[in-house]
């Protein structure tokens, strides 16, 4: 209860309401339980409200007009996804959904936060943008990226992007349609795979070594002044361009023209040069959030699981909590929340 109303704090909530006081002993809502229980005398619940009290206290000044800091968006284009759940571009191992929540679990293992932005939306407050499958597209979004780009954007493309018009036709040019320039890239072919468990198709790069991929295999011919990332193995296009990456001044376009693994995925991330690890390593079920406070940064770290877990950090930081310096780990009791700034070496 209590790491549920801390979420809620976190991610805006300017009043968080308990429902209900206490649990009813008559009527039809008798185990729709509250913070005090059919006995009247208070319990765990309200001891866990007490301990979120507190602890809110301690913190109120900080975190007064604090603001979720996300430095990478992923941008959600309805569109595309209506038009992927319509017309699937493989039996396994692909779908819009799947892949944001792919990436969404590769920057989680790296310690970043991420926020969902409508494509229509503004995206240029963000240092790293990711479109899951971009498959229906218009020179509007192309010329909004290009901007972005020339900015020092970074922008990565994921497979099957540029493919489809607003208006549901194909595109009448090789793809990536409309992005074609931005990525510096041509892709004539395309091989749906299936699932992981099933394909023979595996990719190398970026300290990545005969990784079997899934889903789709958009099959890449670079232009020239677009560095290859990863090739393909195990099929009759072996060799062949799996991801690239075109620069532009600071910002980048890379397009992926596969799937595989989030713990895969995020080694790719880190060794194509687009983002930075924020965390050593990231457990299983633990969240971070970063805050953009008035006067200092904060770090929440945010522990889903019902055991104790340990987060390496990067750099030394403080516990605000428990007034305490952390050297290089901190331990997060089973459904608990730990708040940390940085500190600035001398």
């Amino acid at each position: 209860m209590k790491l549920w109303a801390w979420q809620s704090v976190l991610l805006g909530g300017d009043k968080i309401c308990f429902f209900r006081w206490r649990t009813p002993r008559y009527g039809t809502e008798q185990f729709w339980h509250g913070l005090i229980p059919h006995h009247g005398n208070p319990a765990n619940r309200y001891k866990e409200l007490l301990h979120f009290s507190s602890e809110l206290s301690k913190v109120q000044n900080i975190l007064e007009n604090a603001e979720i800091n996300s430095r990478i968006a992923i941008i959600y284009d309805i569109d595309s996804l209506w038009a992927l759940e319509h017309q699937p571009q493989s039996l396994q191992g692909f779908s819009y959904i799947g892949i944001a929540k792919l990436f969404t679990e590769a920057f989680r293992l790296l310690g970043h936060t991420l926020d969902i932005v409508s494509s229509s939306g503004n995206f240029e407050k963000y240092e790293l943008i990711v479109f899951p499958s971009q498959f229906v597209a218009d020179e509007d979004i192309s010329r909004r990226l290009r901007t972005y780009i020339e900015n020092g954007g970074k922008v990565i493309l994921g497979p099957r992007s540029g493919v489809k018009e607003r208006d549901n036709s194909v595109v009448n040019q090789s793809l990536p349609g409309v992005f074609q320039d931005l990525a510096g890239i041509c892709i004539n072919d395309y091989d749906p795979v299936g699932s992981r468990q099933n394909s023979k198709v595996s990719v190398s790069g970026c300290n990545l070594d005969k990784v079997k991929v899934a889903g789709i295999a958009d099959i890449i011919d670079p232009e020239i002044g677009t560095d290859i990332l990863l090739t393909y193995q195990g099929i009759w296009y072996s060799g062949k361009a799996a991801a690239t990456i075109k620069k532009k001044n600071d910002g980048c376009c890379l397009y992926l023209g596969t799937l595989f693994e989030a713990k895969e995925m995020s080694i790719f991330l880190i060794n194509s040069g687009l983002i930075n690890r924020r965390i050593k390593e990231m457990p299983e079920n633990v969240e971070i959030f970063e805050l953009q406070c008035p006067n200092e940064d904060v770090v929440a770290i945010l522990n889903y699981s019902s055991t104790e877990k340990i987060v390496e950090l990067e750099k030394r930081s403080f516990d605000i909590f428990n007034a305490s310096i952390i050297e290089d780990e901190i331990k997060i009791p089973a459904y608990d929340i730990k708040l940390i700034k940085s500190i600035q070496e001398q």
